[in-house]
C-alpha cells in the first residue's frame, strides 16, 4: 500500500470517527444543557427527538470535517483512544459552556464546542509533544 494510500485510508477512518464522536458529544452536550437549566423536564420523547437531531447533525458535520484537520495538525503523536476522549470532553465541555453563557444558546454552545475541542487538542498537543522529537 502507497503512503498516499495510507494517509487517505487515516483520514477517512478519521473523518468517520469524528463525525460520530460529533454527534454523540452534541447530543450529549445539548442533553446536560437542558437538564441543568431545567428545560428538558416537560418534554416528550418525540420532541426531544425531534429538537437531538439539530446538535446530531451539526456535532456530525463539524467532526467529520474538523476532526480529521485537527488529528492531522495538532494529535499525531497522541494515542488515538486519549486524543477521542479528551476532545470530546472539551467539545462537550465548551458546548455546555457556552449554551449558559450566551445570549443565543444554539450559536454559543457552537462556538464554546469548537473552542473546547481546540483547547484540549492544544492541551494534548504540549502533553505529548516529548513523543517521537519536538513540536514538528
Amino acid at each position: 500500500m502507497t503512503r498516499p494510500v495510507r494517509i487517505l485510508l487515516v483520514t477517512a477512518g478519521l473523518s468517520a470517527a469524528g463525525t460520530l464522536v460529533g454527534a454523540v458529544t452534541g447530543v450529549g452536550a445539548l442533553v446536560v444543557s437542558l437538564a441543568a437549566s431545567g428545560e428538558l423536564h416537560g418534554l416528550r420523547l418525540n420532541e426531544l427527538l425531534f429538537i437531538l437531531g439539530l446538535p446530531a447533525l451539526i456535532g456530525g458535520v463539524l467532526g467529520g470535517t474538523v476532526g480529521p484537520a485537527i488529528a492531522w495538525a495538532l494529535l499525531r503523536h497522541v494515542p488515538l483512544g486519549v486524543a477521542f476522549l479528551v476532545t470530546a470532553a472539551g467539545t462537550t465541555a465548551g458546548g455546555i459552556s457556552g449554551w449558559f453563557l450566551g445570549a443565543d444558546q444554539v450559536i454559543a454552545a457552537m462556538y464554546g464546542a469548537v473552542i473546547g475541542l481546540v483547547l484540549a487538542a492544544l492541551l494534548l498537543r504540549v502533553r505529548y509533544a516529548g513523543r517521537r522529537g519536538a513540536l514538528a
